[in-house]
């Protein structure tokens, strides 16, 4: 931590010092207003006193000596209200900066040290040029002991009872010696040439005033500052930790309990390389500088001249960013970015969406396939710290969509279709579980795959994956996963380091059961922490299965119960699943038009065989998937969205 500012004390870290100034805000806030009621109260009393004695003589002189009093007086009873007000009343006062009530409070004082003197017999009338001897009905014995011991009040309440930095209380100081010294030699001081001695004085008492809040403020700077290191220092002790904790599990040496799934997985453990140090400048995204240079090395940055945006033209948006339409070298393209409206109270989570789109670069820059929408490189701006992603321009609905809506705007779904999204995406998963080190999705759900029409079946959608800002590559030390609650695997809610290619397994297993149904995978009233309790405690509930058995249902449901199982080692791959859907294609292809190229081998019946599982129904199960019509499901998920939406959150841990 940075050592203070000598002569004003202040932190150089400047959030370190606003928190300091934030720490004394209610304080500040609550002795003010005691403060000012005692000054009303008294200005009140002080009122009252001369409407009901009248000293004043009935002279010209005399009532323009009391008007002046008068008036002095109901500016600083008016003053004293709206402090009182502005400290009560919430929405104004949580406008206001912690530094700028500081401010405020400290001109609040400033008044008050000249109204004392416009405010007092003696000094009222010589300001106007008359003689006080001549005001007043009863003789009067002057002396300058009312003001200087006012003005030593507003000096000590300042410094003792207002817990304001010093710093920001040298005009008050000032103000209060300029006054005296002002008032009493230029006006004319009752007690004539012991004005200087008492002047001294007070200067004195304002000097020592000065150095016992200036000591009072280092010592509270102090205990801060050790406040802070004390937390530092646990922090990066338990990080360390958690780091070396980490290693331990992950070490590719470290000797499996013979049987387990990690002595099963120990060669591929041992071959998953380090995340390289270009990785990691991606992860941080801290040092845009670092991140430019790789970019221009690797030939996908792309320079702001050369990408034109359309933000009227939004394409999608969630929190924190958004995408939008544009041109990159007289090419639609998909720009993803931050939203630039966001306050300074989103800042943190600005960052981390940034830090989501970096990963996205960080896993996009090294894929190439059909089904994943292609990477064509990122502006980025080091001022402002803005990165701008520029995809592939997908045209078409996502698959959620097209599922619950039954269809496009030209025709209506059909099991090919269902088949199609299915096989499509199964192909990407395989792409990216087959990369060295392997890519894991994270988040996969039908909003992030978008149906296009494909350009070699007319007639025909073609699924793309997006959205890979959750994605994690299997490397020695990963990143903790997240997810959408809806779709994501039990073992990611309860160990988010635990990353695996399962968790991709059984997101498409759920991903798969909602293609062929329509139905969502929880009942769509399901509350939040009852879902996440279910998943924690591994008591999710069957499957809803319609009981209508279409011919596609019948034939993908043995695998879909597989893959979602809550056992992880009972889940399938994607290739086991690719076999299995070639084995689909096989007996549908003369009643639907299905495509099977690329598909592998069917597996032989000895192999494909698999118990049909039983249908039950359990807490979190839609209860009105039971139904006996076909078109049940498909309305009922139709009506589902918008409350389903309560699951559909990214679930970052």
């Amino acid at each position: 931590m940075e050592p203070n500012d000598k002569v004003s004390l202040r932190f150089r870290d400047v959030r370190t010092e606003d928190f300091f100034v934030k720490s004394n805000h209610n304080q500040v806030v609550t002795n003010t207003c005691v403060v000012a009621a005692v000054v009303a109260t008294v200005n009140v009393g002080r009122w009252a006193l001369l409407l009901i004695n009248n000293p004043f003589r009935d002279t010209h002189e005399a009532r323009r000596t009391r008007l002046l009093i008068f008036t002095v007086e109901a500016g600083v009873l008016t003053l004293c209200s709206i402090v009182l007000a502005a400290a009560l009343f919430k929405p104004l006062r949580r406008r206001l900066c912690v530094r700028a009530t500081e401010v405020l409070v400290v001109l609040f004082m400033v008044v008050m040290s000249p109204s004392m003197f416009l405010m007092d017999k003696y000094y009222a009338p010589k300001t106007l040029g008359y003689d006080p001897d001549g005001i007043f009905t009863e003789a009067q014995h002057w002396s300058d002991t009312r003001v200087v011991l006012s003005q030593c009040v507003i000096i000590l309440t300042s410094h003792l009872v207002l817990p304001i930095r010093w710093i920001m209380l040298i005009p008050l100081e000032v103000v209060c010696v300029v006054t005296y010294a002002g008032f009493g030699l230029m006006v004319g001081s009752p007690d004539g040439v012991s004005t200087w001695n008492a002047l001294l004085i007070f200067v004195i008492l304002v000097g020592i005033s000065v150095l016992g809040r200036r000591t009072i403020e280092i010592h509270q700077r102090e205990s801060l500052a050790q406040l802070i290191r004390e937390r530092t220092a646990r922090a990066e002790t338990e990080f360390k930790l958690s780091r070396a904790e980490a290693k331990a599990r992950s070490d590719p040496l470290a000797d499996p309990i013979r049987g387990s799934p990690d002595a099963r997985s120990e060669g591929d453990r041992c071959s998953r390389p380090d995340t390289t140090a270009t990785s990691h400048a991606l992860m941080d995204g801290n040092d845009l500088a670092r991140i430019t240079q790789i970019a221009r090395e690797e030939r996908w940055l792309i320079e702001h001249e050369e990408l034109h945006t359309k933000p009227q033209e939004v394409l999608g948006s969630g929190g924190y960013g958004k995408v939008i339409s544009g041109y990159f070298s007289y090419t639609s393209v998909a720009v993803k970015m931050t939203r630039m409206d966001l306050t300074e109270a989103d800042e943190g989570d600005r960052k981390a969406w940034i830090v989501d789109l970096l990963n996205e670069i960080r896993i996009l820059r090294h894929v190439r396939h059909p089904n994943v929408v292609q990477f064509y490189g990122a502006t980025i701006d080091e001022q402002a710290g803005d990165v701008r992603l520029v995809l592939e321009l997908v045209k078409g609905p996502c698959l959620e969509s097209l599922i619950l809506k039954g269809g496009g705007p030209t025709r209506a779904l059909q099991a090919s279709d269902q088949f199609k999204a299915i096989t499509d995406t199964c192909r990407a998963l395989c792409y990216l579980h087959s990369r060295k080190p392997p890519v894991v999705h994270g988040d996969l759900k039908g909003t992030n795959i978008i149906m296009e029409l494909d350009p070699c079946l007319p007639g025909r959608f073609r699924a793309k994956l997006l959205d890979f800002g959750l994605a994690r590559k299997l490397t020695r030390n990963p990143e903790p996963m997240g997810g959408t609650l809806m779709w994501v695997a039990p073992e990611v809610v309860r160990n988010p380091r635990k990353v695996g290619l399962s968790a991709d397994f059984f997101s498409f297993g759920r991903l798969a059961f909602f293609v062929l149904t329509g139905i969502f995978p929880f009942f769509r009233g399901a509350a939040r922490e009852v879902v996440i309790s279910a998943l924690r405690d591994n008591a999710l509930p069957p499957l809803p299965w319609p009981r209508v058995n279409l011919a596609l249902i019948a034939e993908c449901r043995p695998w879909v119960e597989l893959c979602s199982s809550a056992t992880v080692e009972d889940r399938l791959d994607m290739p086991t699943v690719m076999r299995y859907l070639s084995q689909t294609a096989a007996r549908l292809s003369a009643d639907f038009d299905v495509d099977i190229g690329g598909l592998p081998e069917p597996l032989s019946t000895q192999e494909g065989e698999m118990e049909e599982p039983s249908l039950a129904t359990g807490a979190l199960a839609d209860p009105s998937s039971s139904s006996g019509e076909s078109t049940a499901p498909r309305s009922e998920a139709r009506s589902a969205a918008s409350e389903a939406s309560n699951l559909n959150f990214k679930l970052r841990i």
